[in-house]
């Protein structure tokens, strides 16, 4: 309903959702989407496809719950942040059933595309006009939800989009150029020692 506007995320909020019942729609949507792409994996030639497909239902579905709670619990944090008020089971569980709403059309539709031109390469092309789709689905996705932290944590729309974007987004570019700095750290420790390490070996041929 939400994902289609039926009902106005201050409606859904109002109606407190129960978690339960949330979580339990995204696992079963994600469930499909996941079998759906485990069946293209056992369409590959070798034994690697099996494997693959046991690690998609598998890993895919721990990560999928972890992630949709993680991602939900630091929603509401950053909604504080901004000075929300919202209640964190609300919050949590409307977040969920928007996302179980979304994997379950978007997340199915991108799942049996896949599938099609796995099975039909030469239709290949569709993946990459389902892309286009995805992308404005995801903005969609994103719209929603800085409504529905709104509509929770009584916000204005500039304080939810920092909630929803902007936090998210710094921390990501923080954390990105902290593991580039380190990388770049590593990489100078390893060029300033190659000439001592080769000194060495030089000596001990000697």
């Amino acid at each position: 309903d939400i994902l289609f506007y039926k009902k106005k995320p201050e409606q859904i909020v109002a109606e407190k959702p129960e978690l339960g019942q949330a979580l339990t729609s995204y696992v079963i949507a994600l469930a499909i989407v996941l079998v759906i792409s485990a069946i293209g994996k056992l369409l590959l030639p070798s034994s690697a496809g099996v494997f693959l497909a046991v690690f998609v239902l598998v890993g895919g579905l721990i990560g999928g719950i972890i992630g949709v709670l993680i991602g939900a619990i630091l929603l509401h944090v950053f909604a504080l942040i901004v000075g929300g008020k919202g209640d964190f089971g609300t919050t949590v569980a409307s977040i969920v059933k928007l996302e179980a709403a979304y994997i379950g059309t978007i997340g199915v539709l991108s799942a049996l595309v896949g599938l099609i031109v796995a099975l039909v390469p030469a239709l290949s092309m569709l993946s990459l006009a389902w892309a286009g789709v995805g992308f404005i689905a995801g903005l969609y996705l994103l719209v929603l939800t800085v409504l529905l932290i709104k509509a929770a944590h009584n916000l204005s729309t500039g304080r939810a989009v920092i909630a929803v974007v902007v936090i998210p987004f710094v921390l990501v570019l923080l954390l990105v150029l902290l593991l580039g700095a380190a990388l770049i750290a590593m990489l100078a420790g390893v060029a300033s020692s190659s000439p001592s390490m080769n000194t060495g070996l030089f000596s001990l041929l000697g």
